[in-house]
């Protein structure tokens, strides 16, 4: 599993804290999800895994769903958008299918 290219992906605290500040959000039982309208480009991805849902191992594992799963869905998303998925604590057992629904389900709202 390679990583996301660094122009799709949102890496400094002070993108992620701009998103969660000016940004929109919708939620379900598993993830949060941030986004604000950008002018032109791709989308743009981010991924905050807390430490109440686990410890190191957990979490790293929750953010490699999240990629892989931003990966299977990043063709139907073609808006010009920074977004950023929140997991939540419903979903720290989920298996990669199921981070798939529960994104789609945040995207197509």
């Amino acid at each position: 599993m390679s990583s996301l290219p660094k122009f799709v992906r949102i890496r400094r605290r002070s993108e992620f804290a701009s998103i969660f500040a000016e940004g929109r959000s919708l939620a379900d039982r598993a993830l949060v999800l941030y986004w604000r309208v950008r002018s032109t480009g791709p989308p743009r991805v981010g991924f905050c895994v807390g430490k109440q849902l686990g410890k190191a191992v957990t979490r790293n594992r929750i953010k490699r769903l999240l990629r892989e799963s931003w990966r299977v869905l990043a063709a139907e998303a073609e808006i010009p958008a920074d977004l950023v998925f929140v997991a939540r604590r419903g979903g720290a057992c989920f298996s990669l299918a199921e981070w798939v629904e529960a994104m789609r389900g945040l995207l197509l709202r």
